[in-house]
């Protein structure tokens, strides 16, 4: 990526983010600026709400300020690393990046299940698909996907990449539904053949423990449960999805 390529992406990230809804503005009275990401000084036009996010309680959307922050830093380590431009595409990618392709890449049908509860007083499903691949040299893992049903449209995008100092997977979620949220969500790891996301959200005021697990991961099908922590320590799943190889 030349630099005025990676000029020109990067002051469209605040325009790509606002427009998607992966971010909202900062609501104070000021100009949007595409280029900055957030709206300052004077007269910014109020926008409509967009709902809540994926969970009605839980977490705040980025702003477009913090959001193009995020995916400027992306930007930039595709412009800076690896530092040599002429890099082996046929490169292998470390163990644990091979690990999680393997269970992971390729193309997917899937379905998924709401339980009734808090966040799904009617429970709900939806129905579509998904795509894995591995990125930027072997060294990311890039989940896209989109599905609709009675729970409503779902657009998601997911980068997993290996943290070698930390001895842990990082994990980036971008969700669109009925209102947007991204953010750098935890961490993950393998227990057993089980592939882990532990994370934090925000509930009430209160921090609460979330669990996605990849279960049952064979060649032609992995099960995604979605769970979060009880008062009494137990995991409650929330939502499950249950993915076929296409």
């Amino acid at each position: 990526m030349s630099a005025t390529q990676f000029g020109r992406n990067s002051s469209a990230i605040g325009i790509w983010l606002f427009e998607l809804g992966l971010c909202k503005e900062i609501q104070e009275p000021g100009v949007w600026d595409p280029g900055q990401g957030a709206c300052y000084r004077q007269g910014c036009p109020s926008r409509p709400s967009r709902g809540i996010d994926r969970f009605a309680h839980m977490g705040t959307p980025l702003t477009c300020r913090s959001a193009y922050t995020s995916i400027l830093i992306l930007l930039v380590a595709m412009l800076v690393c690896p530092a040599s431009p002429q890099v082996n595409s046929s490169v292998e990618p470390t163990p644990e990046m091979s690990r999680l392709a393997q269970a992971l890449v390729g193309e997917w049908n899937d379905t998924e299940t709401m339980e009734r509860g808090r966040y799904f007083p009617n429970g709900g499903q939806r129905s579509g698909t998904s795509r894995w691949r591995l990125a930027v040299g072997g060294t990311t893992v890039v989940g896209e996907g989109h599905s609709d049903g009675s729970a409503g449209p779902l657009d998601h995008l997911i980068l997993i990449w290996w943290d070698g100092q930390a001895k842990v997977y990082d994990y980036f979620v971008c969700f669109k539904d009925q209102g947007s949220l991204c953010e750098i969500r935890g961490t993950a790891h393998w227990e057993g053949n089980t592939f882990v996301n532990d994370y934090d959200e925000i509930e009430d005021g209160k921090k609460t423990q979330w669990r996605d697990s990849f279960v049952d991961i064979t060649p032609k099908s992995y099960t995604l449960i979605a769970a979060r922590k009880q008062d009494d320590g137990s995991m409650k799943t929330l939502i499950t999805t249950h993915s076929l190889r296409r």
